[in-house]
């Protein structure tokens, strides 16, 4: 993972309706809120089954994805991009200068320009727009696992009763500096 929060993350997710649509709900608005690592496993009533530190590296908070040419998938409103103008939907042909021709491409740039004290200028259709990345002290990933109220009372019955089926949450969040930035989860059969 070469660094960068330009197309990592904050992707979609899969659902089931009941208690983990609204708990996944909840888990995805934790970066929104900042949450902690305990304020999370408060929320989802279980402590995570991994955490590890990672390199710092620089985050300028956009999610760039391929839509006929790299484009702004979302702009983090807590991201140093959040104020300069840039938005949604814009299609970024340069960064500093570079011509930009693929997702990837933007994320090496970034990457290789991106200095605490130096702005990056990235150009759109609609104009330029100029953020200074910033470089968190500390970045961790935690990974959570929860089983479904069905699958919990499953849990005590034996083996041979147990349902195939049996549903887990599983979630993950990046931190920044102890803050949730960006979560996902999907909802899925328990791994045997």
């Amino acid at each position: 993972m070469r660094g960068l929060l330009v197309c990592l993350f904050l992707s979609g997710c899969a659902t089931r309706a009941g208690l983990h649509q609204d708990v996944g709900k909840q888990f995805l608005d934790a970066a929104a809120r900042k949450n902690t690592v305990s304020e999370i496993s408060a929320m989802l009533g279980g402590k995570p089954v991994k955490c590890e530190n990672l390199p710092s590296y620089p985050v300028v908070g956009l999610l760039i994805e391929d839509h006929g040419g790299p484009t702004v998938a979302s702009v983090d409103p807590s991201g140093p991009a959040a104020n300069s103008g840039i938005r949604k939907g814009d299609k970024i042909l340069f960064i500093n200068s570079k011509r930009v021709s693929g997702v990837a491409q933007g994320s090496d740039i970034i990457t290789s320009e991106a200095r605490a004290d130096r702005p990056i200028a990235i150009e759109t259709q609609r104009g330029t727009y100029s953020f200074t990345p910033q470089y968190p002290k500390s970045v961790s990933q935690c990974y959570w696992e929860i089983l479904d109220e069905r699958a919990r009372s499953e849990a005590g019955s034996s083996a041979s009763e147990r349902s195939p089926d049996q549903g887990v949450f599983k979630g993950v969040c990046r931190f920044f500096d102890g803050r949730a930035s960006q979560c996902q989860y999907i909802y899925g059969k328990r791994d045997h």
